[in-house]
């Protein structure tokens, strides 16, 4: 009896299977949610029934294919094949969308059933999909714009480029690995020095990096002229952390001159790329 109070307090919706995969017992949540989405002989007559048999019976319905993978991990955590098994799948109701996370956990000891819970993810889902939506439609407006954009996480050395940061720069996501020594080596060599001193500047406090104009140099000896702004994200101490930056492909004509704050000094070409 206490331990059926327990399974009743726990609000997932959750069913346990003998080693052969039959319902053992499930929860009051269980019985609740089958009720409310007309399955009523499901709330009450649960025990007994193989869960394989519900996941076959929806295979033809929509979303079948999640009833499928479902039992697959049932079968797996049932075999001592997995130690856990997850798995999130969409469940709507005549009113909304929703989604659930089922997990299938293993009885201890092994080889007893196991204990198959229903979740619901929904807001989780709902803003992970406006967080996709999101960045979607950041990475369209940069393509308009020719704008990439990069994050330079100085204690690691971490950098991470923009889709359309790599597009500028006419390299490959996954076969160009993104760093302030490989950024440096495609800028322009009259233009790396500049380039240098103002990031410099910049991680010392002296200025920030605004409207600088210089060019790079893709793979395929194509010229390109880009304009950076960049900031430095300080923490409480005021000291560095990361240094984010915003590149646009600028289309300039041929005979334009670049300004003369970015014109290499002649001192400094044989500055080293760090």
């Amino acid at each position: 009896a206490f331990a059926c109070t327990i399974l009743n307090s726990i609000p997932e919706h959750i069913s346990v299977l003998d080693k052969d995969g039959f319902i053992v017992t499930v929860n009051d949540p269980w019985k609740r949610f089958a009720s409310a989405n007309g399955a009523v002989e499901l709330a009450d007559g649960s025990v007994g029934l193989n869960y394989r048999d519900f996941c076959r019976a929806a295979a033809g319905r929509p979303n079948g294919e999640e009833a499928a993978a479902a039992w697959t991990g049932i079968e797996a955590v049932l075999a001592g094949r997995l130690q856990r098994f997850t798995l999130d799948y969409p469940c709507d109701s005549p009113d909304e969308k929703r989604w659930f996370c089922m997990t299938v956990d293993p009885i201890q000891p092994p080889g007893q059933g196991v204990i198959v819970a229903h979740q619901n993810v929904t807001d989780r889902k709902r803003a992970e999909l406006e967080l996709r939506s999101g960045r979607e439609d950041l990475l369209q407006a940069q393509r308009i714009a020719q704008l990439g954009s990069w994050r330079w996480t100085l204690a690691t050395g971490h950098v991470v480029w923009s889709e359309e940061q790599y597009r500028i720069f006419g390299v490959v996501p996954g076969e160009f690995e993104p760093g302030y020594s490989r950024f440096l080596e495609a800028v322009h060599p009259e233009d790396r020095a500049a380039v240098i001193d103002c990031v410099e500047e910049a991680l010392a406090g002296q200025r920030e990096i605004s409207r600088l104009e210089y060019r790079i140099v893709r793979p395929s000896g194509e010229i390109r002229h880009v304009r950076a702004d960049a900031s430095a994200l300080r923490d409480s101490q005021g000291a560095n952390v990361e240094l984010v930056d915003g590149l646009r492909a600028e289309q300039i004509g041929a005979d334009r001159q670049m300004p003369p704050v970015l014109l290499a000094r002649p001192d400094r070409h044989d500055r080293a790329i760090v």
